[in-house]
């Protein structure tokens, strides 16, 4: 049993060379009349039946009609592919232009061989003179969507790929000779959006396609979009993982030539470079060492992404260091900007840190500088189509007046209706309807229109058309401001309404710095309430109402020396000398107030009350503030008079009320004494001292009578 056992593997293990030989030979035989089929295919297969079949299977499934050219191509061995002609497709039924998409040539060959190793080996993919026309009607309906396989609507789990099935060739294993696109062309017509953008002489190529290694990519092209059209070119190292999904940039450059209405006149040259990575299967975005080039500003930053395929977020930082708005605005072609101060506008710089979806941006950390001023604060923008803002910043000083334009010189001076008409306000009124603000500005120190300030801050709220400013709270000349304003536009014409206290102020010096002219010092407290409505300055004056009070402690009125100005009218009178103007051009007191009510632009006061060393001043009186002229009647009582020889000419007026009318125009007014009423005082008092000289005189004539006719009858009685 045993030798049989061993006669047989013998024998069997004589024959194996034989199978083997005879075995390797049919597969020969076999792989010889494949290659043969493949040679000979092309030229017994009729490229024109396909072409029909083709045709007839898109129509079939789309309704559309695609039309293939006569010089269509066929290769099976070594490559199997294909080289076509002309190729167009027409649009989906209600859209235009009649063709979709069509092409001029196309080919693309896959090596035969590489196959049997389930490797796909492609040659160089070409594709010349694409047109391609995309375009969404008003209800939304794309003409690409009935290209697009429609699902059955019911979901079924997902399960995890089966690593031993060897039915789908990996993706990893692909590998392209490389992509020859030219002179593309390609629209984008979105008529919900009212947009369009157009992409033309498209040339894109690179090097040979393997699966995670990197190749060389280039394109160029010309877009054109909304009053938009410049030339870019890309060019970059990129890097494909398929299977996972995985791709990467690296060393990424745009460059971009823009123009148009949008652009400046002289153009836009703008660069670009970054490396981008992206991860779709966790739907990451990566761009690293940022950088941008235009305008005169060079910016560096980073962005992270997250969501990117559903719902996308961002996050990033992004830094411009020091360039010069000037020039800025050069580039832009913007008109110069003229400013108090030539130096203004030399030197800014901008920093932040932000998170972005599509359809929010929040700056969490901002700081920046324009010339001396320090910036620091946060912002953020929800719904781009209707923008709700807010923010908050803080700045350590600011000069505002030098970013004002410079003082008109020589200006000759117009009247206060020109003045007001020249006033118009222009404001943008729907803007400021959409306008949705909410916002914190505080600010170190301030000068704004000759004022200092320091603490400022203030709270802006902007909706609907109704802006408030509350509250408004600043230090200033060793006292406190706060205050609301607010501008309402909800209706055809704006109105404007304050609220304002000012305590502890020092009047000399805000006065000094805010009209160049302290008429008025000493230690007050001021309240304001107004409220007007208008689209220009005048209109404004002529509907302006509210009230005001005032009370000043220890100050001075200037321009104008009440007891000096009594002391003239009346040496006028008696036809005196003048007495000689060494006092001061004001009139000192120790306590000031009173109440202002207005009513159509017509500013009215019945309570003034003064006190002085040596008067009490009580007025009333009015002032338009359209014409901006004053008429007032103020009446000092003398109730004390100095030391010297001046002063003691007031002497015979202590007591009295004397009247002093004021009038003329608002800011420069003049001050007059009622002469007739010191010549009908000082004949008064004239005709009581006759009288009484007249009284003494008669007095003593009697006297003398009495004591002559005593004599007399004494001497006729001896």
């Amino acid at each position: 049993m045993a030798v049989s056992h061993c006669i047989l593997v013998y024998h069997y293990m004589m024959h194996i060379p034989k199978v083997i030989k005879i075995t390797s030979v049919i597969i020969g035989a076999i792989a010889a009349l494949l290659i043969l089929a493949a040679v000979i295919a092309p030229f017994l297969i009729d490229s024109d039946t396909y072409r029909k079949e083709i045709a007839r299977y898109v129509e079939e499934t789309t309704g559309r009609t695609l039309t293939i050219g006569d010089d269509m191509e066929l290769s099976l061995f070594p490559w199997i592919g294909f080289k076509l002609g002309a190729v167009t497709l027409e649009n989906r039924e209600g859209f235009s232009p009649r063709i979709f998409a069509s092409l001029e040539q196309a080919s693309v060959k896959v090596k035969l061989m590489p196959l049997l190793e389930q490797r796909v080996e492609v040659d160089k993919i070409t594709l010349h003179g694409l047109k391609l026309h995309l375009q969404v009607d008003e209800q939304g309906l794309s003409n690409w969507s009935d290209l697009i396989p429609g699902s059955t609507g019911v979901e079924t789990p997902s399960k995890p790929a089966d690593k031993t099935a060897g039915a789908a060739l990996p993706i990893a294993a692909l590998v392209i000779g490389g992509i020859d696109l030219r002179d593309a062309h390609l629209t984008w017509d979105d008529r919900q959006s009212n947009s369009t953008y157009t992409i033309d002489r498209l040339n894109l190529s690179s090097s040979l396609i393997t699966p995670n290694k990197p190749f060389e990519v280039k394109a160029d092209f010309r877009v054109e979009a909304s009053g938009i059209e410049g030339d870019i070119d890309i060019q970059t190292r990129l890097t494909m993982d398929l299977a996972k999904q995985r791709y990467r940039a690296n060393a990424l450059r745009l460059a971009a030539s823009l123009r148009g209405t949008e652009i400046p006149s002289n153009g836009l040259a703008l660069q670009l470079a970054s490396d981008i990575s992206a991860d779709l299967e966790t739907q990451t975005l990566d761009i690293a060492n940022l950088q941008i080039k235009g305008l005169g500003l060079q910016g560096t930053g980073k962005i992270h992404g997250r969501g990117i395929l559903e719902s996308p977020r961002f996050e990033g930082a992004l830094d411009i260091p020091a360039f010069q708005p000037r020039k800025l605005l050069e580039a832009l072609a913007l008109p110069a900007v003229e400013t108090a101060d030539p130096k203004a506008l030399g030197n800014a710089s901008l920093k932040l840190q932000f998170q972005a979806t599509d359809n929010a941006l929040k700056i969490s950390r901002l700081s920046g500088a324009l010339d001396e001023t320090r910036l620091e604060g946060h912002a953020s923008i929800q719904n781009f189509t209707k923008p709700a803002m807010a923010f908050a910043l803080k700045l350590d000083a600011i000069d505002m007046d030098r970013y004002l334009p410079p003082a008109a010189e020589d200006t000759p001076a117009g009247t206060p209706a020109s003045a007001a008409a020249a006033g118009a306000l222009d404001l943008p009124v729907e803007d400021l309807r959409a306008l949705k603000l909410q916002g914190d500005l505080a600010i170190g120190k301030a000068i704004v229109s000759g004022l200092t300030i320091t603490d400022f801050s203030v709270k802006l709220a902007a909706r609907n058309g109704l802006i408030k400013l509350s509250p408004i709270q600043a230090a200033l000349y060793e006292g406190r401001y706060e205050g609301n304003m607010t501008l309402d536009v909800r209706k055809d014409t704006p109105r404007f309404a304050i609220d304002e206290k000012l305590t502890g102020v020092q009047a000399a010096p805000l006065l000094k710095d805010f009209m160049e002219d302290d008429i008025l010092s000493g230690r007050g407290d001021v309240s304001i309430k107004l409220a007007s409505l208008g689209n220009d300055m005048e209109t404004i004056k002529k509907n302006l109402g509210g009230d005001a009070a005032f009370s000043f402690r220890d100050g001075a009125v200037k321009g104008v020396n009440l007891a000096q100005l009594i002391r003239k009218a009346k040496a006028a009178l008696k036809n005196s000398p003048l007495p000689p103007e060494k006092a001061r051009q004001q009139t000192d007191f120790t306590e000031l107030g009173g109440t202002i009510q207005i009513n159509k632009g017509i500013a009215r006061n019945s309570d003034l009350e003064a006190r002085s060393p040596y008067f009490r001043i009580s007025g009333q009186g009015q002032a338009d503030l359209v014409r901006e002229k004053i008429d007032y009647m103020l009446h000092a009582r003398v109730v004390g008079t100095g030391i010297g020889q001046t002063e003691k000419e007031l002497d015979d007026l202590k007591g009295v009320d004397i009247p002093v009318r004021v009038e003329g125009d608002l800011m420069n007014p003049d001050f007059k004494v009622d002469k007739e009423f010191i010549t009908k005082l000082l004949r008064s008092k004239a005709e009581k001292r006759l009288k009484k000289k007249l009284d003494r005189e008669q007095e003593k004539i009697l006297k003398d009578v009495e004591e002559q006719l005593q004599d007399t009858l004494k001497g006729l009685f001896r």
